[in-house]
């Protein structure tokens, strides 16, 4: 995912921070939620990692997921996290005033979450669809792009 930022976020990388997570929480019933580092993130426990640990390895569709651990303190309420898709983003405050977010993807939480007083919540971008027997309903010889759409098709994957 490119990923395009301003002058000012860009000087800020350069400084070395600070930096802060954000999320956006879309939940399976509807509502939506935000988490933000000041209220929510634990300090510990939280990652972003994609498969492929040092290369990038030829021929292999990767995943990213991430883990957050977010302080249940903060929520009033009892949240359902299963099946909720979060858009988390990295965001700066830039010497103007403002708050700049870059986004760092999509992920969906595949897995119930237990309730206690840290939540952990583990999700995955949309590569885990793929992870489900397929055959191909077209008649060869296709193109790879033909097979590729096909493959998004019917796993729910959008392309690009």
């Amino acid at each position: 995912m490119a990923k395009n930022v301003s002058n000012n976020f860009k000087n800020v990388i350069k400084e070395g921070g600070p930096f802060y997570a954000y999320a956006s929480v879309l939940l399976a019933d509807g509502s939506t939620q935000t988490m933000t580092s000041e209220t929510d993130f634990s300090q510990t426990g939280n990652s972003y990692s994609e498969d492929g640990e040092t290369g990038f390895p030829l021929g292999s569709a990767l995943s990213k997921s991430i883990t957050l651990n977010v302080d249940a303190t903060s929520r009033s309420e009892d949240v359902d996290y299963y099946q909720a898709r979060i858009t988390l983003y990295t965001e700066a405050d830039l010497p103007d005033g403002t708050t700049e977010r870059i986004q760092e993807g999509i992920f969906t939480v595949i897995d119930s979450v237990t309730p206690g007083e840290i939540l952990e919540i583990t999700a995955y971008d949309d590569m885990y669809k793929a992870d489900v027997p397929f055959t191909s309903l077209l008649t060869y010889p296709v193109s790879a792009q033909m097979l590729l759409n096909e493959v998004c098709s019917q796993c729910g994957i959008t392309l690009g």
